[in-house]
């Protein structure tokens, strides 16, 4: 029998097991329609087709907002604009657009403008807990992690986030898929990123669900300036157990006082704190936290109160930016104290900053034994605690920035946890330590800027190795760290900006590399054969290369490559190559060039059966050459329309384009880039207005300086240009 099965917010596997479990307990043409917050229930399930619902837009919003909203009997003065600013807080959510439109329907002018007010402070009850449904499905650990995210981290870097939030043992690697899978949260751009309503909630429930709405005593977490603020003014030196975590960026003066000396003794009472990051300008404050026993993170807080306290026994990050440990002692006084000192770099997220590192390491009070983060930076010191790395057993990454005379690193065997190590800008830097090559826990090297460096250990034994970067050391030919081509597990490569002519090892046997970087390597003559598994090739500015040759005969994945500065003769050969890569047929692959030959060859075309036919768009942008490029291409398909009079070939020139081209007139195309890409039908498939019956279809590309623009049909059978 066919059916229309209509599933509506499935919650577990269990309810489409029992309700949906094959497809043979349905008839032919039968669909099956399931709606959930959690998309990782529809890809356990293995559901066939998943699509995305997307937000409304203004004029949709506006639309429902007004079935709900809208009282023709008795219409509310000034609608047009209230209603606007109830959508934009709804921000294309249709649940707040229904539950306020529903409760504003027979309110007066005053009455909306009191509840618009409300929202800003207090937002709407029943909105919020049907929005908590989603969190209340998360293990403990997730929902803090939610928290932390809505709370410290929106629009904030995800890369910046990730040690902190482990270091509070929130597990981000797993936790961010799953917030991810329930639509709690997205990634753009490497930032995290969640709706407006939803960060509200967050903060709706740290703030105890409307409980205690002006009393931050009784928050989890505080970041809001007033909330300090208010905090500091109440009678708050009594032990707290509530408050977990904060972040404040400002300055604690009010009326003329200075609470800062007040907020550093609230902080010593707060038995709970885990997370604490501070970056405010005041005088140093000499009394000692005694309770922070359970802080894993500390960022900003006056140097003197953290190194004379008690014991951090859960201490795993340390940061004090702008601030710099100096002894000093007093005549007969063998104690010591502190006293501030300005950096250069006012957000380090990851690190230890001082100058002193030995001094630090003999202070008393000071524990290392839990610190996992470390990074030292603006230093003039030679050499680093030598003897003295043993006090950190737990340290998974070492950065060391702009140490400008250090000329050889520790010994990296009393260090057995290490996984990251980050070493960049150290002027004088010549060798580095011979157990580096024989580190078990490694997983990511970079080493790049230090010039002088010419003792790089041959790496053995290294079998979680997955990224290397050594650039901008000037590596010669022969410099290059032996055992690199025997590093099984190696996914990311990176030599760029250095002074070899060719690689002395052979890539082949890299069976797992994903990226190879060997950008501004202007010295390369020819670029080097390419592994079976390789996906992206940078080789910008390797002035020397000439062709591509066959480097790339032996690649089933690759889908980018970019040559850009570099003038090669085969670049139709290598664009045709990448269209018979088998991995692209659903998905997508671009190409970075300079000069405008392929660009030349488009032709307008879109037959009637276009998606029969053809299997993808190849799309060319043409750009005059900049310091960036940052190009954003979006597809608009159209219904209806006859597919010759959509325009598929573009050419603009601004005036001041148009004065560039006539200064350049007789030697223009090597001044131009030329970007392009293959986009898949199979690609779209889940695309939400996706359809093989439209008849025309345009792009567009949004890029500064963009001389021409085309769009090809790439055919089924030959798959060429």
């Amino acid at each position: 029998m066919k059916v229309l099965l209509l599933l509506d917010d499935v919650s577990s596997v269990d309810q489409l097991e029992a309700l949906a479990g094959k497809h043979s307990w349905f008839g032919s043409g039968s669909r099956i329609l399931i709606t959930t917050r959690d998309e990782h229930l529809l890809r356990t399930h293995k559901v066939g087709h998943i699509y995305l619902v997307k937000l409304l837009s203004d004029d949709e919003a506006i639309r429902l907002f007004k079935i709900h909203a809208y009282n023709e009997e008795v219409p509310v003065e000034d609608y047009e604009t209230l209603s606007l600013r109830v959508v934009s807080y709804a921000a294309g959510l249709p649940l707040a657009l229904k539950v306020l439109g529903s409760f504003l329907y027979d309110k007066n002018n005053s009455e909306w403008i009191g509840t618009l007010k409300k929202l800003k402070e207090i937002p709407d009850h029943e909105v919020m807990n049907i929005l908590k449904i989603s969190y209340d499905g998360l293990e403990t650990y997730q929902k803090e992690l939610f928290l932390d995210i809505a709370c410290f981290w929106n629009k904030k870097s995800q890369h910046d986030a990730v040690e902190i939030l482990e270091a509070c043992g929130y597990h981000p690697g797993i936790g961010i898929k799953v917030l991810k899978q329930k639509a709690l949260i997205s990634i753009v751009n490497g930032n995290f990123d969640m709706h407006d309503l939803l960060q509200e909630m967050g903060h709706y429930i740290v703030r105890g669900e409307g409980v205690h709405p002006y009393s931050p005593e009784s928050y989890s977490r505080l970041w809001k300036e007033e909330d300090i603020k208010n905090l500091c003014l109440r009678d708050a030196l009594k032990e707290n157990y509530k408050i977990e975590a904060i972040k404040y960026n400002g300055y604690l003066y009010d009326g003329g006082h200075d609470f800062s000396s007040r907020f550093f003794k609230i902080v010593s009472k707060l038995k709970k704190l885990r997370w604490l990051r501070v970056d405010m300008h005041t005088r140093m404050f000499d009394g000692e936290p005694t309770f922070l026993n359970e802080l894993c993170y500390a960022d900003g807080y006056p140097t003197s109160s953290f190194l004379n306290s008690y014991p951090l026994m859960n201490l795993i990050i340390l940061n004090l930016s702008w601030s710099t440990y100096q002894e000093v002692r007093k005549e007969n006084d063998t104690s010591r104290t502190l006293g501030p000192s300005l950096l250069q770099e006012n957000d380090t997220i990851k690190a230890t900053t001082y100058k002193d590192f030995e001094s630090v390491l003999e202070f008393p009070r000071l524990s290392l034994s839990t610190l996992r983060y470390l990074k030292v930076h603006y230093s003039t010191l030679t050499e680093l605690g030598k003897g003295r790395w043993k006090q950190l057993p737990n340290l998974k990454t070492l950065h060391l920035s702009s140490m400008w005379k250090l000329l050889n690193t520790p010994d990296f065997n009393a260090l057995p946890c290490l996984e990251k190590l980050i070493i960049s800008q150290c002027d004088e830097l010549v060798e580095i330590h011979s157990s580096l090559g024989r580190h078990g826990s490694l997983k990511y090297i970079s080493v790049s800027y230090c010039p002088e460096l010419r003792i790089f250990p041959t790496i053995v034994h290294m079998e979680n190795l997955k990224t290397v970067e050594i650039g901008y050391c000037n590596l010669e030919d022969g410099d290059i760290p032996s055992g690199i081509d025997r590093l099984s597990n190696l996914q990311e490569l990176s030599l760029r900006g250095n002074k070899f002519s060719r690689l002395d090892f052979s890539l082949l046997q890299l069976t797992r590399i994903k990226l190879l970087n060997i950008s501004g390597c202007e010295q390369l003559l020819e670029l080097p054969q390419l592994p079976p598994g390789l996906v992206i090739l940078k080789a910008d500015s390797c002035k020397s290369v000439t062709t591509t040759g066959d480097c790339h005969k032996n690649c089933k994945q690759l889908r980018h490559v970019s040559l850009m500065d570099v003038i090669i003769n085969d670049a139709d050969r290598l664009l045709e190559f990448m269209l018979e890569v088998k991995a692209i047929e659903n998905g997508c692959m671009r190409l970075q060039l300079e000069g405008v030959e392929i660009a030349k060859g488009f032709t307008p075309l879109l037959p009637e059966k276009w998606y029969d036919d053809f299997c993808g768009f190849l799309i060319c942008a043409v750009l005059y050459r900049g310091d960036h490029l940052d190009i954003n291409i979006r597809a608009k398909v159209m219904s209806g329309m006859d597919y010759q009079s959509d325009v598929v070939w573009e050419e603009r020139n601004s005036n001041s384009m148009k004065e560039a081209i006539r200064e350049e007139e007789n030697d223009c195309d090597k001044h131009l880039r030329t970007w392009v890409t293959y986009v898949s039908f199979g690609s779209l498939r889940y695309a939400a207005r996706w359809d093989q019956t439209y008849k025309a279809i345009s792009f567009e590309v949004d890029a500064d300086g963009c001389h021409s623009f085309g769009v090809r049909l790439v055919d089924k059978k030959s798959k060429g240009v």
